[in-house]
């Protein structure tokens, strides 16, 4: 997790389950402590940061609640939450995507620099053209800004979670539950109000597009997005079509395939019993 030493420090210390750590450089040192879940017996952990009046605790007590993002120069948490200090006013429940301001710390200065182009263009995309589509078409915008770690500035992203992304087991239960037909559907009609939006989403697929366990769909990370015409809608249509058919056909293949085999071995053991009381 290049350019945030704190989430990468906070993943090796889950893994193992170390319970405490060391983050120190040449002004600074930080203790890091994990807590232990009395009622799981499990270990768990915040990293936490205030900016403008706004708390940020993103939740890092499983390794899996800790993704990596923006051609893995920045680091996604999946259970944020965000305290307006002022108000008290708590939302919870979101998934922020931050990234190193400085490119000093970046092993890769070009790739950081891409990332940072992509972050900012999704948080102008969020703030302009696609305002109006928060929480029906995108997920909603809770938090933008920066703030420090102890190890330098990161630029974060915060959003409300919008589900389970269509590829992942989780997705693709739900998606069934749906059925497919409903569900492309849905999609589509998401697409549609994004391009009448003036928006072109540039990287369709299903990783990009979330579903709820009501079946409502949302279409996420806008960094690649742009302003295009038809053929350049199209082309969004075709991307997520082609992805979501291969996916599901190649699923269901598989599921068959294991449905005949399972047949084929039980109709083997009933010859064979049969034989052998015969």
């Amino acid at each position: 997790m290049v350019g945030d030493p704190v989430a990468q420090i906070c993943c090796y210390m889950v893994s193992p389950e170390c319970r405490y750590g060391i983050l120190s450089n040449w002004k600074s040192t930080f203790f890091l402590k994990l807590e232990v879940d009395e009622s799981s017996g499990s270990m768990g952990g915040k990293v936490q940061g205030v900016v403008d009046g706004v708390a940020l605790a993103f939740d890092f007590s499983d390794v899996s609640l800790v993704v990596h993002v923006l051609f893995e120069q920045g680091v996604g948490y999946k259970r944020t939450t965000v305290t307006d200090l002022e108000t008290g006013e708590e939302i919870s429940d979101c998934f922020a995507k931050c990234i190193a301001v400085d490119e000093a710390n970046a092993r890769d200065a070009h790739s950081h620099q891409c990332a940072m182009h992509h972050f900012k263009n999704e948080v102008a995309t969020y703030e302009g053209p696609a305002l109006g589509l928060q929480g029906r078409v995108v997920p909603t915008v809770v938090h933008v800004g920066e703030f420090d770690m102890g190890a330098g500035k990161q630029a974060v992203l915060v959003t409300q979670n919008a589900g389970h992304a269509l590829s992942p087991q989780e997705g693709m239960r739900i998606t069934r539950a749906e059925g497919l037909v409903a569900v492309k559907k849905r999609v589509h009609a998401a697409l549609r109000s994004l391009h009448e939006a003036g928006i072109i989403h540039g990287d369709m697929g299903l990783r990009n597009v979330t579903i709820r366990e009501d079946g409502g769909v949302s279409l996420i990370d806008l960094g690649s997005a742009f302003c295009g015409g038809p053929s350049d809608a199209e082309r969004d249509v075709e991307l997520f079509d082609m992805d979501f058919d291969a996916t599901f056909e190649a699923a269901e293949l598989a599921t068959s395939s294991r449905e005949k085999n399972s047949s084929a071995k039980q109709g083997s053991a009933k010859q064979s019993s049969a034989e052998i009381n015969g």
